[in-house]
């Protein structure tokens, strides 16, 4: 019986070997490699376009694409998280396909928001007699245009006008043209074509006229799909810096001070 006992004892405890041994392992969340597709892209902290940005990426980049969430990937770049806007990754169809269903079973009850079609309501400024402002960027200028508010820009030299919007400003103003036409205007001032050269122009928001400089390449992200301009121009004005050297730039600062002498 004593015998009987022992063994019965000894076979629970393999048993209880045995399931410790064969313990599920932790899952871990597959990853995909993808490439960058467009230079100085933003590497933000958040999934927005109004989150804060930890750094850049450049075409040919590759990242480990671990999550997509709305409008952004949530990618691992240089040993850092973060997250870079889809349209800007080149990633394979299965593994998008896979990302999308991973992102519905993780929120099975959350609904799709519709986003608006409608482009933002133009806003008509009353014309009278304006004093051309130096406007000093990082005394006032920083904190003094408000995201997705609309303004004018005159080109100095050809004297046309068009539509903005704001899409945010941290070393300078980043907008857009606020519709196609906007669009076709800023480009019938540069004869046709964009190019690199900085051009003076008068900025008019609310009520008061300020001397900037125009660099009207199209280049990083966008929030207006539908006015022919694909991603942002910059505007400098006194002070200001440009993002990749964080410097001050002299062409900028020559073109404001042309903007100075002229008037609205």
């Amino acid at each position: 019986m004593r015998n009987s006992t022992k063994r019965i004892a000894a076979l629970l405890l393999t048993l209880v070997l045995l399931l410790t041994c064969f313990t599920w392992p932790a899952y871990a969340a597959k990853t995909y490699k993808g490439t960058v597709t467009k230079d100085r892209i933003f590497f933000r902290s958040d999934a927005s376009t109004s989150a804060g940005y930890i750094g850049r990426v450049n075409k040919g980049d590759k990242v480990e694409v671990i999550a997509i969430k709305g409008d952004f990937y949530k990618v691992k770049f240089n040993g850092k998280t973060g997250y870079v806007m889809c349209k800007f990754v080149n990633l394979a169809s299965s593994a998008v396909k896979a990302l999308k269903k991973a992102a519905a079973a993780d929120a099975p009850k959350k609904t799709a928001t519709p986003k608006p079609t409608a482009t933002p309501k133009k806003t008509t400024t009353q014309q009278s007699s304006y004093k051309t402002q130096n406007l000093k960027w990082y005394n006032t200028g920083k904190n003094l245009f408000k995201r997705d508010s609309t303004f004018t820009i005159k080109d100095v030299k050809t004297g046309k006008k068009w539509e903005c919007k704001v899409l945010y400003g941290s070393s300078h103003l980043d907008a857009e043209p606020l519709t196609k036409a906007d669009t076709n205007k800023m480009k019938s001032a540069y004869g046709g074509s964009f190019n690199y050269k900085r051009r003076p122009v008068l900025v008019l928001y609310k009520g008061k006229v300020y001397a900037g400089s125009l660099y009207g390449v199209p280049h990083g992200e966008q929030t207006i799909t539908n006015n022919a301009y694909n991603g942002q121009f910059c505007i400098h004005f006194t002070g200001s810096k440009t993002h990749g050297s964080n410097k001050v730039d002299a062409d900028h600062q020559d073109a404001i001070q042309k903007a100075l002498q002229a008037s609205w």
